[in-house]
């Protein structure tokens, strides 16, 4: 499938011919004194893209090359079919407007996602990358935890 165009998604068809996953990534733990920041995933897990939403001090629209050494949570929402793609552009668009006035709100974003894998038949599938879960004995309470998925 063809990438659509949207200004928040770098056009690179020669790597990323196919849009096949959505999800969110939380990343720079707690304990590096940095924020841990919420982003979206467009793209496989091998050649991902990550739209990440800066601090408002700077440009909150850019994108990064998907860094698995910075990955602290992943919720993968599965597949999503080519004719759900408008979708996927249609939450970006939606998190991206209200990240202005709800960017510590990870339930809201997550909320999101639901509400789009619930009209594109999408199953969300949480995973953790055990390596940054177990890198400090007291790590920060995180996004997944307080949704239950993984043990403080």
């Amino acid at each position: 499938m063809q990438i659509a165009y949207h200004p928040l998604i770098q056009q690179d068809p020669k790597k990323r011919p196919n849009v096949t996953r959505i999800g969110i990534n939380i990343y720079q733990p707690a304990w590096t004194g940095e924020p841990c920041n919420w982003g979206i995933i467009i793209g496989n897990d091998s050649n991902a893209m990550l739209m990440h939403l800066a601090d408002l001090d700077h440009d909150p629209f850019y994108a990064l090359r998907w860094e698995s050494n910075k990955v602290r949570h992943f919720v993968d929402c599965g597949a999503i079919p080519n004719f759900h793609y408008d979708l996927a552009l249609e939450l970006i668009d939606f998190c991206a407007k209200g990240a202005m006035n709800c960017r510590n709100s990870h339930f809201w974003v997550f909320s999101s996602l639901c509400q789009l894998s619930s009209r594109c038949n999408m199953e969300i599938i949480p995973r953790v990358n055990e390596v940054l879960r177990h890198k400090r004995k007291e790590r920060p309470v995180g996004f997944m935890d307080q949704l239950g998925y993984t043990k403080p």
